[in-house]
């Protein structure tokens, strides 16, 4: 990614790992969707060891 961000719809804008998104205050239908990209990305990284 390159450029500015900017924040058009929501409060604030942070960059943060998977599991710390999980401390901000989430949209519920979010927070199923972001656990299963956390098992995914763990499940592939053990798969390539």
């Amino acid at each position: 990614f390159n450029g500015l961000i900017r924040a058009l719809e929501h409060q604030a804008l942070a960059w943060c790992t998977p599991e710390e998104a999980l401390e901000y205050p989430l949209a519920p239908a979010d927070i199923p969707l972001l656990q299963a990209f956390i098992a995914l990305r763990d499940a592939r990284l053990t798969d390539s060891c």
